[in-house]
């Protein structure tokens, strides 16, 4: 059963997987409730830097100048996001993930745990790499694959 939170109520859904979240959220937003984004004192946000509804900023991360984090996208703990970066809906960068300037992040995208994705560069929606990457390999695809 799905409850319905008051009309005055915010939320914002803390779920790690962004399939999950997404279908959380759609179930949860019915009618006037309405999304609060979460920064966490010790999160540093750039100028102009923008937190969509629903969104969710751990300690330690950093959003860069004229970046912008999505709706109900999350940066976790000590992750880095880099200037003119865009974040879709419900995209994740995990603990310690790095994400250079003017990246483009699709929606639903997940960037794991140490990860960097380099300058200029753009992660379809729903990206998924499922296996190691070896060094100065380019994989492309969902499940990515060796290009």
């Amino acid at each position: 059963m799905v409850r319905t939170p008051p009309e005055d109520a915010e939320l914002a859904v803390a779920i790690g997987d962004p399939a999950t979240r997404r279908t959380v959220v759609e179930r949860m937003l019915i009618g006037p409730t309405a999304a609060g984004a979460v920064v966490h004192p010790r999160a540093v946000l750039g100028a102009r830097a923008e937190v969509g509804a629903g969104a969710i900023v751990l300690a330690g991360a950093v959003v860069s100048v004229d970046a912008v984090v999505g709706p109900h996208a999350q940066v976790h703990y000590g992750a880095t996001v880099g200037h003119d970066t865009r974040l879709g809906r419900c995209a994740t960068v995990f603990p310690g993930a790095h994400v250079a300037g003017a990246v483009s992040l699709g929606d639903g995208a997940l960037v794991g745990s140490g990860a960097v994705v380099l300058q200029g560069l753009t992660v379809g929606a729903g990206a998924v790499v499922t296996h190691d990457v070896a060094p100065g390999t380019t994989v492309v695809g969902v499940p990515a694959r060796p290009h």
